[in-house]
């Protein structure tokens, strides 16, 4: 008798959202790890820092998770200000894109890239909002066409490989 493992992506049965973001964070932590980068994971999160991973030549990189369940067009961003001002050099960006019944899309964007990829095309946003009632954001837009270029630019493992 042959033994096989049947792996269903069934995330309808996370049963909220601490449950989904939880769901991802492990699986990026997992990434670093069998990548031979530790993690540490902070007592406290209220710095939007999901957990600090330090590479084999003693770099040190703060890494934000962000896990949504795709069923439609989605706009995530967050206020400048959470991430104190301008992106750090040493921010690194995790989403983890769940899309029913396929594989997780795992994401690793390098703080820096937002910047520069804000000014060349419209998935990345860089709003100020001067004299306006929402305070300033980073911003990604996350739909299918969309998925292909970050999947091709920012695919966990290829960031991995440049840290």
């Amino acid at each position: 008798m042959i033994n096989k493992i049947s792996i269903q992506f069934d995330y309808s049965t996370l049963k909220n959202t601490q449950y989904v973001g939880e769901f991802g964070a492990q699986l990026i932590r997992l990434n670093f790890t069998v990548n031979n980068i530790d993690t540490f994971v902070p007592l406290i999160d209220d710095k939007a820092i999901d957990f600090i991973a330090r590479t084999k030549d003693q770099k040190y990189y703060d890494i934000q998770v962000k896990t949504i369940r795709l069923t439609k067009e989605r706009y995530f961003y967050e206020t400048k200000e959470k991430w104190g001002g301008e992106i750090r050099q040493n921010l690194l960006i995790a989403f983890v894109i769940l899309i029913a019944e396929k594989e997780p899309i795992l994401l690793l964007i390098p703080g820096n890239k937002w910047v520069e990829e804000s000014l060349k095309n419209k998935i990345f946003g860089n709003r100020d909002y001067d004299g306006g009632k929402s305070l300033p954001e980073w911003g990604l837009t996350i739909n299918l066409k969309n998925l292909e270029y970050l999947k091709e630019n920012y695919e966990i493992n290829k960031t991995l490989e440049t840290l």
